[in-house]
Parts: C-alpha cells; sequence; structure tokens
C-alpha cells in the first residue's frame, strides 16, 4: 500500500512537468517579459524584439497611424486622433499649400503674367523673370513708378547711385552775355536772354565780333559783325550844272553823258547826304558805278564838304573849302567793249561825326586837269557815260537809341 502512494505521486509529478512544458513552450520570452498568446497585452513593460504582428491595427492614441496601408508616393497628413490620411499623389512640380482650418492641397504655384514664370519638372520647379534682371543686365521696361521720386521731376543718380529727384535747373548752365537761366523752385527752369546778349559762335565772341542784345532791347553789331549799306545818288535824279551840255541827261541808258570837254569846277552834279542813324561812324566809301568803254580811265573828280549840326559853317560860293579825291581802285578788271564798272575815290574818316551830320558831294569830269590832281589831261576823248553815285557805309545799329544820339 504504501509502494502504491508512492507511485501515484511520482506519475502526478511527471504529469505536471510534461505540462508545464508545454505551456511554457507556447509564450515568446525574452528575460522576464512575457506575451500570453491570444492576449493583446503584455504582460509586463518590455519590447519586442522579433516576431511578425499578427493583430489588429494599432490606433493612433497607442502611437500607430490607425491604418493598415498606404497610398504609393503619397504624402501623410495626421488628423487628430483619426487615422492617418494619405494626401492625392502629386504630380510635376506639384507640392502640399497649406488652406486655413483645412487639409492642404496639392497644387502647383501659379505664376503672374509679365512677372513671374513657373516651369514645372519631374522633381523641380524652376521661377524666374520674363527677362533678366541681374546687376549686369540689359532690362526694358514699357513704363516705370517710383514712389520715392516727385512727380513732373527730372531724375538723377545720387552718391550712391540711387534714383532722385532732380530739378532741370541743376542740369543746365548758362553762358554769361547769351543764356541766362533761373530756378524757377518747382523742377522747372526758366531760360532768358542774358543782359546784353552776344550772338555769334563762341569763336568770335572771343574775337569781339557779335551782335549784340543791349538792355534797353537795341541791337548793336560789334567787330566783324557790322553790315554795308548804300546811299545812292541816281545821277538822272541829280541838277546838272552845265549850261553849255557838257553834261547831260541819257534818258536811253538812265543815267548821264559827260563830254570830254566837260569841265572843273564850273560843270557839277551836285548831291546831298545824309548820314543814317545805324550808321557806324568810322569811315565811308564813295564810289561811282559807270560805263567804261576802253582801258583810258577819264579825270573823274569829287569834291566833298562834311556839314556838321550844331557846328557853324560857312555858306559856300565856291568849291575852295571841299576836299578833293581822285580814283583809287576799281572792282573790275577791263578787258574790251563796254564795261559796267565800279570804282572807288577812297575811304572818308567819319569818326567825329554823328547821326544826321550831312556831307556834300560834287561830281566832276577834270578834262583840262585844272584842279592839279591828275598827271595831265583827261586821257579819253570820249563821250563818258555815268549811271549812279553810292556812299557804302558800315551799319553797327539798328537805328539809333534816340532820336539825335546815337
Amino acid at each position: 500500500m504504501k509502494w502504491g502512494v508512492q507511485a501515484m505521486v511520482n506519475k502526478l509529478l511527471i504529469a505536471a512537468i510534461l505540462l508545464f512544458s508545454c505551456v511554457v513552450s507556447s509564450y515568446a520570452v525574452e528575460g522576464d517579459r512575457i506575451l500570453v498568446p491570444g492576449s493583446t497585452e503584455q504582460t509586463t513593460v518590455g519590447t519586442l524584439s522579433q516576431g511578425t504582428w499578427n493583430a489588429d491595427v494599432i490606433e493612433v492614441p497607442y502611437g500607430g497611424s490607425g491604418v493598415s496601408a498606404h497610398t504609393e508616393f503619397s504624402l501623410l497628413m495626421g488628423s487628430g486622433t483619426s487615422p492617418v490620411v494619405s494626401l492625392p499623389i502629386a504630380s510635376d512640380g506639384q507640392i502640399p499649400i497649406g488652406s486655413s482650418g483645412a487639409s492642404p492641397v496639392i497644387a502647383n504655384i501659379s505664376g503672374t503674367t509679365d512677372q513671374v514664370n513657373v516651369t514645372n519638372g519631374s522633381g523641380t520647379i524652376t521661377l524666374s523673370t520674363p527677362q533678366d534682371i541681374d546687376t549686369g543686365a540689359d532690362v526694358t521696361f514699357e513704363g516705370l513708378t517710383l514712389s520715392g521720386l516727385t512727380a513732373s521731376r527730372l531724375m538723377a543718380s545720387d552718391g550712391s547711385k540711387e534714383l532722385v529727384s532732380t530739378s532741370s535747373y541743376e542740369w543746365i548752365a548758362g553762358t554769361t552775355n547769351q543764356i541766362d537761366i533761373t530756378d524757377d523752385g518747382d523742377g522747372t527752369a526758366t531760360l532768358l536772354f542774358d543782359s546784353p546778349t552776344y550772338l555769334a559762335s563762341p569763336a568770335n565772341i572771343a574775337l569781339g565780333n557779335y551782335t549784340e542784345f543791349e538792355i534797353d532791347g537795341s541791337l548793336e553789331f560789334i567787330g566783324d559783325a557790322t553790315v554795308w549799306e548804300d546811299l545812292r545818288f541816281p545821277l538822272s535824279g541829280q541838277r546838272l550844272d552845265s549850261s553849255s551840255g557838257r553834261i547831260d541827261f541819257n534818258y536811253f541808258n538812265g543815267g548821264v553823258d559827260y563830254q570830254s570837254n566837260a569841265r572843273y569846277p564850273d560843270e557839277p552834279v551836285s548831291m546831298l547826304a545824309q548820314l543814317s542813324h545805324g550808321t557806324k561812324f568810322d569811315e565811308i566809301r564813295p564810289h561811282m558805278h559807270w560805263l567804261q568803254i576802253s582801258s583810258d580811265v577819264p579825270n573823274w573828280l569829287l569834291a566833298y564838304k562834311v556839314i556838321e549840326n550844331s557846328e557853324t559853317t560857312t555858306k559856300e560860293t565856291d568849291f575852295s573849302n571841299h576836299t578833293l579825291l581822285t580814283i583809287q581802285s576799281h572792282a573790275f578788271t577791263y578787258v574790251s567793249g563796254n564795261l559796267v564798272q565800279i570804282s572807288s575815290f577812297g575811304a572818308i574818316d567819319i569818326s567825329s561825326l554823328g547821326i544826321s551830320d550831312c556831307i556834300h558831294f560834287v561830281l566832276f569830269r577834270d578834262s583840262s586837269n585844272t584842279s592839279g590832281e591828275f598827271s595831265g589831261a583827261d586821257p579819253s576823248s570820249s563821250v563818258e557815260f555815268v549811271y549812279e553815285f553810292d556812299v557804302h557805309y558800315e551799319i553797327d545799329t539798328i537805328g539809333s537809341r534816340s532820336e539825335f544820339t546815337k
């Protein structure tokens, strides 16, 4: 009986050992961490080091995604404790773009016409402008508004090469005695003639040759800027003092014929000239227009007397107080035929005279050399014809500044 009890105990012990071995073989053991089959929880805190998860999806609150699969090539978006969401698959150049209070949108960046160009590629986005705008680029704009500038002003660069508003006064320089410039204070400038104003090239002004607008508005010609004018005495309109007919009108040609025996001082053609208000009081040049018919030049003689205003004078009864002049030069060279010639009696100094002073001129043909001004008697035996007697004079003003003074 005693042996039988012991045998029973041994059998139960063997059975317990076998049962424990079977149970333990069904657990995953790592140190003191054991996971019971069929359970969703570990029996103790720890980390799984191997095996395949064959249980339910782990929810977000427990550190999972809440889903068992995601869309290929998509971005993931969290949604609080809800399962993670896959965003739509992006095409070339698309990116997630935030939307306040809503899910991001997968979309392309938009450009702006004539401002920003967008070029999308596989994994790339390229932004560009319609033209190069680097520091070395040649940029073209149809219009440009710079808010830092002042309206209706010229533009310039300052010392820092920044664009600033400026006044036209700063860009324009006047020239003494030519152009004066005034700053109007509003970005504009007014150009005026300086007083007095010199008109000519800079080179001629430097040489003293220019036209001068004076302070009172009158005009004066300085230096070589003077111009020439004529005091004209057509002989057909003058009085001929020749009772013997040695000087006579030639109505067919508009002048006067001088016979070969015309005499000085008995047969004069008398003329009175008054000096113009615009005369340059330097010198005058009396001359005659006549028809030269041979190389022989007649004894043309000019007598003149100055009659000055405000001065006493003699009432003449002959020409003894007149100054005598003879031909000094010819404008043209005689060759043959009938040459319309201009012959000059030289210059007369009028620097001491003034406006409206007069000069008495008398034209003779001194056929016998009574005056003694020629080398001998008149070399021409022909009738000589004269169109006109003139006086060349220079003008240095347009009229005078007052009635009786220059």
